[in-house]
């Protein structure tokens, strides 16, 4: 709970392989994220994980469900799991999380499998810098880790953040989603699932202004965008909870202004906060 608002932490999870892991690896990144959220929580009322999954990935869902009712136990979190047909990648897993698991909640972080919340008090953190101010409450829609202005298509280019729960319920109640599952069809995703709330006068931030956003290109290289100096708040789960390990290469973009723009049908905020 935060200034008497119910958040949710809501998580899409995928078993199969990822783009830059060998075919055919499968994947459970559980018991990592649920450590993190554990030690890393501090007003997180409820958990909500949808899995994504293909018809030969039932049994493990079916395996998964339980021990997780045994992670709710154990770290005192209400857990809800539920799974779909893997379509829209992780955008279709938030959208149905939203839709039908979020009646109660202000605010729900949505976050992939392989990120984690890796600073004690990440989530209060957030919220109190974002969110504080009444007008905010009313106009902003969503807060990415990194909002990228420079493509064809603005868009939150590493979507982890906080979405404002009734801003997307009384504007539509529904992410763009087109049933995409191709391998080459995920950066058409991310560009587009905010387009049914574009031109409607409401907000999105970026808060890679404020924090250092590392992003796993393949195995060995490590992207750092955002404020180069400033926390890590979110991070894949191989970066690990303080540090980026010294064998992987690092590369660092410069850093954007600190601006207020109009991109794709949205106002983008950046720094000053």
């Amino acid at each position: 709970m935060w200034n008497g608002h119910k958040v949710a932490y809501v998580c899409a999870m995928f078993f199969g392989t990822r783009v830059r892991q060998k075919r055919g690896t499968k994947n459970d990144y559980s018991a990592i994220y649920m450590e993190h959220i554990a030690k890393n929580s501090t007003c997180i009322d409820k958990i909500i994980i949808g899995c994504n999954i293909e018809p030969w990935h039932k049994v493990l869902y079916d395996d998964f469900v339980p021990r997780m009712q045994e992670y709710s136990e154990q770290i005192g979190i209400p857990i809800e799991t539920f799974h779909r047909p893997n379509t829209n990648y992780s955008y279709g897993s938030w959208n149905e999380a939203l839709r039908s698991h979020c009646e109660d909640i202000t605010f729900a972080f949505l976050m992939e499998d392989d990120y984690v919340p890796c600073k004690h008090g990440y989530d209060e953190e957030l919220l109190s810098r974002y969110y504080s101010d009444s007008e905010r409450m009313e106009k902003l829609l969503f807060c990415a880790s990194w909002f990228k202005t420079e493509d064809r298509i603005p868009h939150a280019a590493i979507s982890n953040g906080i979405i404002n729960v009734p801003v997307f319920r009384d504007n539509g109640n529904e992410f763009f989603l087109t049933d995409r599952r191709g391998k080459n069809e995920g950066p058409e995703s991310q560009a587009t699932f905010l387009d049914s709330f574009s031109g409607k006068g409401l907000q999105i931030r970026d808060m890679a202004a404020e924090y250092c956003v590392p992003f796993i290109n393949n195995i060995r290289k490590v992207t750092l965008y955002g404020n180069n100096d400033a926390h890590i708040l979110l991070a894949p789960k191989e970066v690990g909870p303080v540090t980026i390990s010294e064998s992987l290469e690092k590369e660092r973009p410069p850093a954007s202004s600190l601006i207020s723009i109009e991109a794709g049908g949205f106002e983008v905020l950046r720094g000053g906060c």
